[in-house]
């Protein structure tokens, strides 16, 4: 039960598992909106603080003086602090004045040739390590005009530290929120957790035109979300990054709570299911079977555990089966009272018979006495033999618990050793041995078996041995589940090959093999008789009899 009830938890964590895919999959995608969102508003941001740089360059372009870039820096720092050198040069980049206090060099940046007008001619450089101010900056130069010829005259420079900037953009943002530029090579300036990026992001960012959300393992060994967004016209990428969700963030439980919520309230539903089955259904079935495993071995009057705390219909089920085991107890008393009654009648009908039978053999051997023809002494004396045989298997049988079937084994043990000692097998030397498989056959079928075997000994001891001293009979009785097999063999001379012609063909007409054959067509078998095979002399007989009404026992 409890199986089948976990089996149908199967659809319930299907579900919910895919119920927990989406909404962790909307909260990945949400998450990188709000990061996009994000690098959005701090782009144009950044964007607004460089277009003041340059709004201040434009002003101050034509004033810088050989001797005015200090002064310069500190006025335009008071609007974006993120400028961190003023300079200017001639129209051959050599530098007339440095807020960093050095000139007579040549700039490193290198401007197209002008052309009319010259009032919007403004750049920005790419990325480089500002050697003065030992930082990674980008510059923003404007070319500077004579005042009368409004002809250019050199060139003035703003540099922006990428750090100081970064900072300033991050003053305005959220505080888990880290912002950087990165550079075609996938540099990474202004983030204390990268120092580079793999250039593949930045390829496909730049393939697809638009801003890409990564995951990435920071410096600090911890997974970051990462977007990159290009910058366009430029060859520098915006890098916004923050902190994947922790194992206790709304993020991380949320998808979780949609298994385990449902999950947990089935598990309790199914402990208390199975407690409630247990203490109000499964503890009294099994004493439901305890009571019934009793009643089939015939305990018909065990109790067993008192019902009378059980649900009403286990209670009513088990007084009924307690009043159905009283009625079968009291029928199962008046049969067996019966069959007692009718094994003693049967046993008293066996020892009467084999008393009228001894008394008959009394009788015939006191006529045996009068009459002096030998043949006819001969003849009585036969008579008188099969007499005995029968008493001996009456005798036996009555003495046997059992009526109806016979164990094979204990009734030729006890006819076979009541035969020797009426013959006088030990007195004549000739010892008889048996061997019986274990199993039972109706005693319909042991009588007339028994009298086989009878004749078949009677005729080994008085003709077999001839003037031979002593000798042996030894009888097999074995049964394969399927056949029985009944082979008597003595050790006598053996017989001539005519007379078994004779028997083979039905024209012997002795008594004594005219009743084995009788007895082996009750049987069923087939009646088979050939001499043993030299060295060894005797006649062996053997009946098979096919499987009817035995059953094999297992001793």
């Amino acid at each position: 039960m409890l199986f089948w009830l976990s089996v149908s938890l199967i659809p319930v964590l299907l579900l919910a598992s895919l119920q927990a895919y989406l909404l962790a999959r909307s909260s990945y995608v949400d998450r990188g909106e709000q990061l996009l969102v994000q690098s959005d508003r701090t782009l144009r941001s950044v964007a607004n603080k460089i277009n003041e740089a340059e709004v201040l360059l434009a002003t101050y372009a034509d004033a810088i003086a050989p001797d005015q870039c200090d002064r310069i820096l500190e006025t335009v720092r008071e609007f974006v602090p993120f400028v961190t050198t003023v300079s200017s040069a001639d129209m051959n980049r050599h530098i007339l004045c440095s807020s960093q206090g050095n000139a007579g060099f040549t700039a490193r940046i290198s401007l197209p040739a002008p052309t009319a007008p010259y009032d919007n001619l403004s750049y920005r450089s790419a990325l480089i390590y500002g050697r003065l101010s030992d930082q990674w900056v980008f510059v923003l130069s404007r070319y500077a005009r004579d005042p009368d010829t409004d002809e250019p005259t050199g060139a003035s420079h703003f540099s922006i530290g990428v750090a100081p900037l970064m900072e300033a953009v991050k003053s305005e943002s959220q505080r888990d929120v880290d912002f950087a530029l990165a550079d075609i090579d996938g540099t990474i300036l202004g983030n204390e957790h990268f120092a580079a990026i793999n250039p593949v992001y930045l390829d496909r960012t730049r393939s697809r035109g638009r801003a890409q959300l990564f995951q990435m393992t920071g410096l600090d060994n911890k997974t970051y979300d990462v977007v990159v967004r290009p910058l366009e016209g430029e060859n520098l990428f915006f890098i916004v990054t923050a902190p994947k969700p922790g194992l206790f963030s709304q993020s991380y439980w949320g998808p979780i709570s949609f298994v385990l919520i449902p999950v947990s309230v089935f598990l309790i539903a199914l402990i208390a299911t199975w407690i409630a089955i247990q203490r109000m259904i499964l503890r009294w079935m099994a004493h439901l079977q305890d009571l019934a495993i009793a009643y089939g071995e015939g305990l018909y009057t065990f109790k067993g555990q008192d019902f009378q705390a059980a649900p009403k219909e286990i209670r009513d089920l088990a007084i009924g089966l307690e009043t159905m085991a009283g009625k079968i107890g009291e029928r199962d008393a008046d049969y067996r009272a019966a069959v007692a009654t009718r094994d003693a009648a049967i046993a008293e009908v066996h020892h009467r018979i084999k008393n009228n039978l001894q008394i008959v053999t009394s009788f015939i051997s006191l006529q045996s006495r009068t009459v002096a023809n030998a043949e006819a002494r001969q003849m009585l004396a036969d008579i008188r033999h099969r007499m005995d045989a029968l008493s001996i298997v009456h005798s036996t049988l009555y003495r046997y618990e059992r009526i109806d079937t016979v164990n094979m084994p204990f009734f030729f043990d006890s006819l076979l050793r009541h035969l020797s000692e009426a013959l006088g097998a030990e007195d004549m030397g000739v010892k008889i041995k048996w061997r019986v498989d274990e199993f039972d056959r109706s005693a319909d079928d042991a009588i007339p078996m028994a009298l086989l075997i009878v004749e078949i000994i009677t005729n080994a001891i008085k003709y077999a041995f001839g003037e031979q001293e002593g000798g042996e009979v030894r009888i097999d009785l074995s049964y394969d589940g399927e056949r029985a097999v009944l082979e008597v063999v003595d050790s006598g001379s053996g017989v001539s090959q005519e007379w078994l012609q004779s028997v083979r063909s039905g024209q012997h007409r002795g008594i004594g093999i005219r009743l084995m054959l009788a007895f082996s067509r009750q049987l069923g078998g087939d009646l088979q008789m050939e001499n043993v095979a030299p060295p060894e002399t005797g006649l062996r007989i053997k009946l098979v009899v096919p499987n009817r009404r035995q059953r094999k026992i297992v001793s």
